[in-house]
């Protein structure tokens, strides 16, 4: 997703500094829009590039390795604690 961010990282550091923003000096991971507030923030080609990709495949999975918790997310999961309709079910 971040060709700019690949090029500047280096193997063996995961702290997220290095090669998270792109050349223009946005953070990637923070452009795509937010479901709960007004987002008007500039959208750059990459973060366009992502959502016409996924816009045209019918996901029925995903995963998301970005919080670090061994749960399954359901949208819209903005906080460890988002309820989900199925909420009763998995308790």
């Amino acid at each position: 997703m971040n060709p700019d961010g690949f090029e500047v990282s280096k193997e063996g550091r995961c702290d997220g500094g290095q090669g998270r923003y792109n050349a223009r000096g946005f953070d990637l991971n923070r452009n795509f829009p937010d479901y709960f507030k007004q987002n008007n923030k500039k959208s750059q080609p990459e973060t366009e590039a992502v959502k016409e990709w996924v816009s045209k495949i019918q996901f029925v999975l995903s995963g998301s390795l970005h919080g670090g918790a061994l749960v399954a997310s359901y949208p819209f999961d903005n906080t460890p604690n988002s309820p989900t309709y199925l909420d009763s079910e998995f308790r």
